[in-house]
């Protein structure tokens, strides 16, 4: 199992912990607070140095700053294909930054209003230059997940998994981290309390009742245990005792450990609808791996073919009589040898286009739209010619293709096919029908003249 440096990086407070397995190989905390990017890049250069991370370990992050919201959606059943179209165009409407938003959702338990999604917004900008500064130190980001995330896996453990309503309080140097949820960790709400509380219990049993209040007005639910975790927990617990809605108040022993929430992090799994880290890196390991297999067993082969030559040699020196024979092997060992060649410039190549496509920042409004698309064409239509643009909220696009040679049946394969775009969950509006430039003659009873197959040519937008 590869180790693993797991950091919990809380409005500008740093802790890391790295890990081999279950087993804490050392923890580090940050001296001064880290709010910066160009921090950040330093912070991480300390760390990989005092607990000497090697290279190729892997990156957990729990994360939470300025940069980050979690709006709350409500959205209609449906499946998960589907909600993420959805939550693909509230992204762009629920950002409060400028520029291309990275996001993940986490689903809530439902409300009054239905079910409900919670967002998790940040700039893509910053969350890319988190990951580039990982990898500098060769370091690759598997999860970097809200610390929410790691707060309701940590509390099935705390819970045993009961069907009670929880509140855990992470406290922090500059923020309180609230979080209601099921004992089985599905999240009710959360609430982000930036503030310098400095040990002040009177304010932290204000915004526990305030939490309190809250899920009893909107939610109809009572807190069965109110947990408090971090640093002064045990102080605050004897300070309010029994002053809080709830029935009970118990501290998180994950107190005692060194960097506990950046080992928590290192426990969860990847493949999380909260992770912000896109699947091409997780995946970059892998394809380490497979490369290095690929270029060991070209070595082997090379080995191979040299012991080959060097025993052509020999021959040649020993069966001088031989001449014409050895001729033609070192002939074949000369092929062999081209065409070891070829393939290792093919791997090359191969893995520089890996580098170059790991580097690219792939639109999601085309893949949206084409994956929908081969849903909905019918199977004796063919399409020659397709172009879509994921710029903005609309999404212009332009089919062309062929209908076959039979004026009605093609006319009738169009119109499914535009009946397909036009229905949920595209909702496309088309500007041009794809039979119009020959409907005309099949109405006027002249198809005859029709150039065979018939063309159409197909434009609109989805909004």
């Amino acid at each position: 199992m590869a180790r693993i440096l797991g950091i919990n990086w809380v409005e500008g407070e740093m802790h890391c912990a790295y890990m081999d397995g279950n087993k804490l190989l050392g923890a580090w905390d940050a001296p001064a607070p880290v709010h910066e990017l160009h921090e950040f890049n330093l912070a991480i250069r300390d760390v990989c140095s005092a607990l000497k991370v090697r290279q190729g370990s892997l990156m957990a992050m729990s994360y939470e700053s300025r940069l980050i919201s979690h709006p709350f959606v409500h959205v209609p059943v449906m499946k998960r294909e589907d909600l993420e179209k959805v939550l693909f165009r509230r992204a762009d409407q629920e950002k409060v930054f400028e520029g291309q938003a990275s996001w993940s959702w986490t689903r809530t338990l439902p409300s009054k209003e239905g079910d409900g999604v919670l967002l998790h917004l940040m700039p893509r900008s910053a969350r890319n230059a988190i990951i580039r500064i990982c990898e500098e130190f060769y370091l690759t980001p598997v999860r970097m997940v809200p610390l929410s995330e790691v707060m309701g896996r940590h509390l099935v453990g705390l819970t045993g998994g009961d069907d009670r309503f929880h509140m855990l309080v992470a406290l922090f140097a500059n923020q309180m981290e609230i979080m209601v949820a099921r004992g089985d960790g599905t999240l009710l709400f959360l609430r982000d309390i930036s503030t310098r509380w400095g040990g002040d219990a009177g304010r932290v049993q204000q915004e526990a009742e305030r939490t309190a209040l809250y899920a009893k007005q909107q939610f109809g639910v009572t807190i069965a245990v109110l947990w408090l975790a971090g640093s002064g927990a045990e102080q605050v617990a004897e300070q309010i005792g029994d002053r809080v809605s709830a029935d009970e108040v118990r501290v998180d022993p994950i107190g005692n450990a060194a960097a506990p929430w950046a080992q928590e992090v290192t426990r969860l799994p990847s493949r999380l609808t909260s992770n912000l880290v896109p699947w091409y890196v997780q995946q970059r390991p892998r394809r380490r791996m497979i490369m290095r297999g690929t270029l060991l067993v070209l070595g082997v082969l090379l080995l191979l073919t040299v012991g080959t030559v060097v025993s052509v040699e020999l021959l040649l020196r020993d069966h001088r009589e031989d001449g014409r024979e050895i001729a033609a092997r070192m002939e074949v060992v000369q092929r062999q040898l081209a065409a070891l060649e070829r393939k290792a410039k093919a791997v090359e190549e191969e893995e520089r286009r890996l580098r170059l496509f790991a580097q690219l920042e792939l639109p999601q409004a085309p893949l949206l739209f084409l994956r929908h698309l081969a849903t909905v064409v019918p199977d004796d239509l063919v399409l020659r010619r397709v172009e879509v643009s994921g710029r903005g909220e609309r999404w212009p696009f332009s089919l062309q293709g062929a209908a076959g040679k039979d004026p009605d049946h093609g006319l009738e394969l169009v119109e499914r096919l535009e009946q397909g775009l036009t229905a949920p969950p595209m909702a496309a509006t088309i500007t041009l029908h794809g039979a119009q430039s020959w409907q005309r003659a099949v109405q006027q009873g002249d198809a005859r003249s029709l150039a065979r197959p018939l063309s159409f040519t197909l434009r609109g937008e989805v909004r």
